[in-house]
């Protein structure tokens, strides 16, 4: 995938500035509980709660993000004065972008999953993109038993039964690939993940 999420939502933050906003927000949530991630211009946490009061303030404005199989999260707005009717109609193009990208790309609503560890994630990330076996091991230079036993442990903690559905799941995660518990700035954003009770 040439682009990533977090660029992407970046550019939606640089074009909502662009259009007049004061700060931009972009949340994914996980399928169960709360935000999972947001990316902002302001280093802020996005939660439930937080983009509810923003949305009934008359500086605020919050749309879904709507991808294939129900909401995946929300952007949100604060502007310096309500905003005029044109640019919320602007900022909703920004967020109807925004989502269609999401539903090219597969990103769904994030599931709750067991966390996978470093070496059974590089094995199903090479899984995930074709690799047989044989060139996994070759890759990481451990024997075909050993990714046979840590692939068995990545389908069952990831509830996955085959390699298309492996595909898909590691396509989910991708979004926080790479993103640390805490505050990380990436291109021009920041992107605050949340750690998951598993995480701790």
């Amino acid at each position: 995938m040439s682009e990533r999420f977090v660029d992407i939502a970046a550019l939606a933050c640089a074009e909502s500035a662009r259009l007049g906003t004061r700060s931009t927000w972009i949340a994914l949530r996980f399928a169960d509980r709360g935000f999972a991630v947001s990316i902002d211009d302001a280093r802020e946490l996005a939660d439930t709660e937080r983009l509810r009061r923003l949305d009934r303030e008359p500086q605020g404005l919050v749309a879904p993000l709507v991808g294939r199989d129900g909401t995946l999260g929300a952007i949100a707005w604060q502007t310096s004065e309500p905003p005029p009717r044109e640019l919320e109609r602007e900022l909703m193009l920004v967020a109807t972008r925004l989502a269609l990208w999401c539903a090219v790309h597969g990103i769904a609503s994030v599931p709750r999953i067991h966390a996978l560890g470093p070496s059974q994630h590089r094995i199903a990330e090479l899984a995930a993109r074709g690799f047989s076996n044989a060139a996994i091991g070759a890759a990481l230079a451990i024997s075909i038993n050993t990714v046979k036993a840590r692939l068995k442990e990545v389908f069952e903690r990831l509830a996955v039964h085959n390699r298309t559905e492996l595909a898909h799941t590691m396509l989910r995660r991708m979004p926080l690939d790479g993103i640390a518990p805490g505050i990380t700035r990436l291109s021009s954003a920041w992107i605050t993940r949340a750690a998951r009770a598993h995480d701790m």
